[in-house]
């Protein structure tokens, strides 16, 4: 499985992710793609976002399950920090500050 939630980036590299995924919501897709496939989708993320932002995360055969990587500047709404950790945003990441 594989996540991208992308903001404020321009038309063109919407449409481009959504060649690739499902857009379930305004800037939200998904889909179930190869390591190679990931990789190809977000270097036209890099090339592509602009002033804009992106996370992408997937699924791995990790202790929590999942990995995840971030570009741009994120705009976090209601950050708290509890235990050594940022909670909160637009996307729901947690940042670890350890």
């Amino acid at each position: 499985m594989l996540v991208i939630v992308v903001e404020n980036v321009p038309h063109r590299l919407r449409g481009r992710l959504a060649v690739w995924l499902i857009e379930i919501r305004a800037g939200v897709y998904v889909g179930n793609l190869s390591a190679k496939v990931r990789e190809m989708i977000w270097a036209q993320i890099v090339d592509g976002i602009e002033e804009g932002n992106a996370i992408m995360t997937w699924s791995t055969n990790t202790e929590s399950g999942f990995d995840f990587v971030t570009l741009g500047k994120m705009l976090f709404n209601n950050l708290m920090v509890k235990n050594g950790c940022f909670f909160g945003g637009k996307i729901g990441v947690v940042i670890s500050v350890d």
